[in-house]
């Protein structure tokens, strides 16, 4: 049996690393943050990204792409269903 490592741990990992399982991301206040970097079969990874704050959204920009005009995202906003 080996140990279980922690999550620092894992993130120090030189197998891991070598990988490029991690990425490296700027967090909303600035900081650096270490985290999984996202794993789509056959995509190529970016070594850098840009987390944006909790309080900002793309939902509206995303149901427009998908075809929703202004007045059916506005009512989604009403009624509670999106923010």
């Amino acid at each position: 049996m080996t140990p279980v490592l922690s999550i620092a741990e894992v993130s120090e990992d030189i197998h891991l690393d070598a990988r490029d399982v991690f990425s490296e991301i700027d967090g909303p206040e600035g900081e650096k943050r270490r985290q999984v970097a996202p794993v789509i079969a056959g995509s190529l990874r970016e070594s850098h990204y840009e987390a944006v704050s909790q309080s900002q959204t793309d939902t509206a920009q995303l149901l427009s792409s998908a075809g929703l005009d202004d007045d059916e995202i506005a009512s989604l906003l009403e009624a509670g269903v999106i923010e």
